[in-house]
């Protein structure tokens, strides 16, 4: 049985980070080269990369046949979001939509 550390929470975020701009098609030569180094020299990392990669084909897929099912129906997450008064993505929220908790000190208005 081999005994590995645990990866610390800034390599996995790293990971993800990483991960998130490759599948995004946006990933640097330089962000690249620093991602093959972690895996490399990271199991966690590696097991992390696998994840994050393995999540984006199940949504990619889980979305296509959403699609192909309920063509010309609207999304029951986006439904019951509109629905129940939280303000979406570009709606009042300072950032460019990204919702900041209550209580956190920043100020939201316009």
């Amino acid at each position: 049985m081999h005994n590995t550390p645990e990866p610390c929470e800034a390599t996995l975020a790293q990971v993800d980070m990483l991960v998130s701009a490759m599948v995004d098609e946006v990933l640097t030569e330089q962000q690249q080269a620093q991602l093959a180094e972690l895996l490399e020299s990271d199991a966690g990392a590696r097991v992390r990369y696998i994840e994050g990669v393995q999540l984006h084909a199940d949504l990619i897929q889980h979305f296509k046949d959403l699609g192909a099912a309920g063509a010309g129906q609207a999304s029951p997450i986006l439904t019951a979001l509109q629905t129940s008064g939280v303000p979406l993505a570009g709606e009042g929220f300072a950032g460019g939509g990204v919702a900041l908790p209550p209580g956190s000190g920043i100020d939201q208005a316009d």
